[in-house]
């Protein structure tokens, strides 16, 4: 795929994105201290990783943070349809910026993308979990017989109210 730069939504020449998820400023002319212009070239804007990647954007003196396929989207897929939809990353991942992998669709069909893609954070892939699927199996089967909500909660050293939200499937829906 070619790349193909456009101005940021709001930044329009300041700032340019790229089609493949890259940032940078554009070319301008600029004047030296003896009253002389010369044209300086684009410079990247460095994106840091935290969970998406973002870049650092100013305007007027004032600084703001920006994730950038939030940036890729506006530019090239135009605005959210809806206020209620998210921007979905597709089968690259959420380190692929490009335009081709990213899309406009609600929170849950980002959602089911990525319980289909295996990324998505629940049971004992989640980092917080003190359970694993054994154990909400065994206590399903426990508070069946008639055990209660307490005894279970002492012998994992959880909250009382956790075996018995398990045992209604209020947590561990999925399995």
């Amino acid at each position: 795929m070619q790349e193909v730069w456009r101005p940021v939504v709001g930044y329009e020449g300041l700032y340019e994105v790229s089609s493949l998820g890259a940032v940078r400023a554009p070319a301008k002319w600029t004047r030296t201290k003896g009253d002389s212009f010369y044209l300086r070239e684009p410079r990247p804007i460095k994106a840091i990783k935290s969970r998406y990647w973002t870049v650092c954007l100013y305007k007027g003196g004032i600084k703001r943070t920006w994730l950038v396929h939030q940036l890729v989207a506006e530019s090239f897929i135009g605005p959210r349809p809806f206020p209620h939809y998210v921007i979905c990353h597709g089968k690259g991942g959420i380190d692929d910026n490009s335009v081709t992998n990213l899309r406009y669709d609600t929170q849950s069909g980002n959602l089911s993308d990525r319980e289909a893609a295996g990324t998505l954070r629940i049971g004992s892939n989640h980092g917080m979990a003190v359970l694993n699927e054994d154990d909400v199996h065994y206590i399903r089967r426990q508070m069946a017989a008639g055990v209660s909500s307490a005894t279970l909660a002492r012998q994992f050293n959880v909250s009382r109210e956790l075996p018995w939200k398990i045992y209604k499937r209020l947590l561990w829906r999925h399995i």
